[in-house]
């Protein structure tokens, strides 16, 4: 190929980038937040952004770290069973309908104290691990 057919061939190439480059068009770029938080965002979006933060999470809450078993948590599921029947007759002692033992009654964590007055029922719940404690005083219904 002679000088000429190079600089021949190099021109059309240039024209041809050319006129490619002129016939682009370009729009303008608009941003739109995807976070419902911000004003405009699709509130469609919060699930799913909420999913994707929860996903990345590598945090790890120490709370959940300590000892979690299968006997734990059915000395749990125990725990929390006795305490709803414990408080049923509770209630059914308050309206009538049922006799109630008195007495400490200790579950799980929880020291559960009945007193039954002739007008009134007196629960004493103390956290013993937290020494936190609470009275209930529940007038009889006859």
């Amino acid at each position: 190929m002679t000088n000429r057919k190079k600089i021949c061939s190099g021109l059309f190439t240039a024209l041809l980038l050319i006129s490619a480059a002129a016939s682009a068009q370009a729009t303008e770029l608009v941003w739109a937040p995807t976070n419902p938080s911000f004003v405009g965002g699709d509130p469609l979006n919060g699930s799913y952004l909420l999913n994707q933060a929860v996903s990345q999470d590598n945090n790890k809450d120490p709370e959940t770290l300590v000892n979690s078993n299968r006997l734990n948590d059915f000395t749990n599921n125990l725990n929390t069973s006795i305490l709803s029947l414990l408080s049923a007759r509770i209630i059914d002692k308050a309206f009538g309908s049922d006799t109630l033992p008195t007495g400490t009654f200790t579950v799980g964590d929880f020291k559960v104290t009945i007193t039954d007055n002739t007008s009134s029922l007196n629960v004493t719940v103390v956290d013993v691990p937290n020494k936190n404690s609470t009275t209930i005083n529940i007038p009889i219904v006859q």
